[in-house]
């Protein structure tokens, strides 16, 4: 893999890292060092990573200036928040992020906001443990204003009651409908 990634020169870079299988510490420092040259990034943790999540993505702290697609799975049943310096807080040239995942990036986080494509799912009967509010979810949705597709499932409060003003918020957001 260093071969690979040495003879590609400067060419940005798609990883797939599957948590299916360990991964040496030799090949994490390969990934780590080369974050400034991501281009895609599909991070795949599944259910036996459940414990050691935080550490995982904690590895992936520095800034990832190229990416423009970000895909993260993980069905573990943990829930725990991305950490705060998670690709280094912000990516301005990402335009697609699917989320797949119990866990969450913080709404707030910097990695949405020149986002065209918003994919979050929930797995499991229930969805996750703490969904945001629809207060939550409209503010967040209003610092990406290139948003063109949203999709969620299972990411609401099932108790969170709609408000007269949604609607009229969700068309100015969206451009409005036609």
């Amino acid at each position: 893999m260093a071969a690979m990634i040495k003879r590609s020169g400067t060419v940005p870079l798609s990883f797939v890292i599957s948590g299916r299988a360990e991964v040496s510490a030799m090949k994490m420092s390969l990934v780590v060092n080369n974050m400034h040259r991501f281009k895609s990034l599909d991070l795949d943790v599944p259910q036996t990573r459940a414990h050691s999540d935080s550490e995982f993505f904690e590895a992936f702290s520095q800034p990832v200036p190229l990416l423009q697609s970000l895909t993260i799975s993980n069905y573990a049943n943990s829930n725990f928040a991305f950490p705060l310096k998670f690709l280094g807080g912000s990516a301005p040239n990402l335009r697609y992020m699917k989320l797949s995942t119990n866990s969450h990036i913080p709404w707030d986080s910097g990695l949405f906001a020149h986002l065209t494509t918003l994919d979050v799912s929930r797995p499991g009967k229930h969805g996750f443990g703490n969904p945001p509010s629809l207060r939550m979810l409209l503010s967040a949705l209003a610092r990406m204003p290139g948003l063109e597709i949203l999709i969620l499932r299972c990411c609401l409060s099932p108790f969170a009651p709609p408000r007269r003003w949604v609607p009229m918020l969700i068309c100015q957001i969206s451009g409005g409908w036609r």
